[in-house]
């Protein structure tokens, strides 16, 4: 076994009471299920008796729990680094932090290995914090409770390729961007599309989407099946690689999105598709929002097929221009459409074009541009992925808070133009708060770019969050359309989910996780 004690410090902490959990050891079915068997779906107006879950955190992290899992893994998969482990109690482009942070990093390399170690600890009660590729944004991968970071950086594998049947299982820790590379060449892709570094396990876990999920849909409609390991240490398969099936409870679509909360996804059978054929960008200029958003919503009932529908106001084509200095041609400085358009001929693609084109200039579309050959649409959504770091790199001295929103299509110029007033009214935030949307979705984002040393800003940053969350909801929408919930929205849960949803969601959680040790303090208090 490893030394502990002159690489590892055990830290005290005070001894919190436990809570039993409401429905006690429950089988997973019982537990999705009990809830219509048993009546206890009521109205979410009717208030109901607030269920808790167990509260994470150690009285100690026990030294003999090392001693095991050095038994268990090799060298090479346990890191015990306190500055290494540091790095995970700040996550990359997130503004969330942990005055706690893993005491030790774990690279299982199968989801045998992954079930031995969440075995020991439900034994040892060591929290679990899975992590991937590491670019949530909401704190999925904080550690709220010291325990342990369950890295899958040694889980990238292609277990079964099925191009007949359109299906591919791999493991966690493969990147969605690897992915495609490999099936590149045999004419497939998987098509979500979140932020660059994303893993398939994360990206099941927070139910991603991206600019593509116009066309294909989130994870959830693109996930077969899953492989996942439970808080005792159990291995299930949640379906089969059938297309459909009505058998049995949806497990599968339990566990996408709940963001390591109640099982760690270890493996996934993915749906593919085939490139598609011709594909076009076009870049559309209009004089506000409202008419970028009302185009948007009237292509989307044209029978045009639109794989991408991406929106950016004004103030990202200022800073878009501005971080590219070599761009060939500077994009008009505009509430701008991104269109991509597919289809199986460049006649057909041409004539899709004509459609969207004829709808803009109807809505007061100022400039049309459109890029036809491979080389020009890469360029174009280089553009779109980079924007981020092309606001970030305007403002150096700032952090960036990443929040998004998701309301009806309907809604979208009003939720946005609020947001901009919100934008307008803050002295600090006024020239560094960009939007872009995923205009096909009703989703957007806002790139909050405030300097974290400065109270002020720190306050105003996190109301404008805070605004854009409870309008949504106010509108028919939701808190998140694709980065989660975390640690960074679980006060907007409630309010969107109602009293009785949120307790039958912790009924779950202390059915499958009886003791808290499943990436705990994330989603549910």
């Amino acid at each position: 076994a490893k030394s502990i004690s002159s690489t590892f410090k055990v830290r005290s902490y005070g001894t919190n009471e436990r809570i039993p959990p409401a429905a006690g050891m429950l089988s997973l079915s019982f537990a999705v299920g009990l809830v219509v068997s048993a009546g206890f779906l009521l109205d979410n107006t009717t208030s109901a008796e607030p269920l808790q879950l167990r509260k994470p955190g150690l009285s100690t992290f026990p030294d003999e729990f090392l001693v095991d899992l050095s038994a268990l893994l090799t060298d090479h998969q346990i890191e015990l680094d306190v500055d290494e482990c540091a790095t995970r109690g700040k996550p990359h482009n997130s503004y969330h932090h942990s005055e706690y942070y893993p005491k030790a990093i774990v690279f299982p390399e199968s989801t045998e290995q992954v079930s031995q170690v969440v075995k020991l600890c439900n034994k040892y009660n060591v929290p679990i914090i899975p992590f991937g590729g590491g670019t949530s944004l909401e704190g999925q991968t904080l550690s709220t409770s010291t325990g342990i970071s369950l890295d899958f950086k040694h889980m990238k594998r292609i277990l079964e390729l099925n191009a007949s049947d359109l299906d591919v299982r791999v493991e966690a820790g493969l990147g969605y961007i690897e992915l495609n590379e490999l099936l590149h060449n045999r004419g497939l892709w998987f098509p979500l599309d979140p932020g660059p570094g994303a893993s398939v396990g994360g990206m099941c876990a927070c139910r991603c989407s991206g600019s593509t999920a116009v066309r294909y849909g989130s994870m959830r409609e693109n996930v077969l099946s899953l492989t996942a390991v439970l808080a005792d240490g159990s291995i299930v398969q949640t379906g089969s690689r059938a297309r459909k099936s009505s058998a049995g409870y949806d497990i599968t679509r339990l566990l996408i999105g709940s963001e390591g909360t109640l099982a760690i996804i270890t493996e996934a059978t993915l749906k593919l598709h085939g490139i598609p054929k011709i594909s076009h960008a076009v870049r559309i200029s209009f004089p506000d929002v409202v008419q970028a958003s009302l185009t948007a919503k009237n292509t989307l009932n044209c029978e045009v097929t639109i794989g991408r529908c991406e929106l950016l106001d004004k103030e990202m084509v200022k800073l878009i221009n501005a971080s590219n200095p070599l761009l060939p041609n500077p994009w008009p400085e505009h509430t701008t459409l991104l269109y991509e358009i597919t289809g199986i001929s460049e006649q057909s693609v041409a004539e899709q074009t004509q459609i969207v084109a004829d709808l803009a200039r109807k809505n007061g579309a100022i400039d049309i541009q459109t890029a036809t050959t491979v080389d020009e649409c890469k360029d174009v959504w280089k553009v779109r992925k980079e924007c981020l770091w092309s606001a970030m790199s305007q403002f150096p001295d700032k952090d960036v808070m990443i929040t998004d929103v998701c309301v009806p299509l309907s809604q979208l110029p009003a939720l946005i133009n609020d947001t901009k007033k919100d934008i307008a009214s803050s002295e600090s935030l006024s020239q560094c708060c960009p939007i872009v949307a995923h205009a096909g979705d009703g989703n957007f984002h806002v790139f909050i770019l405030f300097k974290a040393d400065d109270p002020a800003e720190v306050a105003q940053a996190k109301q404008l969050a805070s605004n854009m969350a409870l309008q949504a909801i106010a509108l028919g929408g939701t808190c998140t359309g694709e980065h989660g919930i975390g640690v960074g929205k679980k006060q907007y849960l409630a309010k969107e989910m109602g009293a009785n949803t949120m307790a039958l969601m912790k009924q779950i959680k202390n059915t499958m996780d009886p003791k808290n040790i499943m990436n705990p303090g994330k989603v549910l208090d």
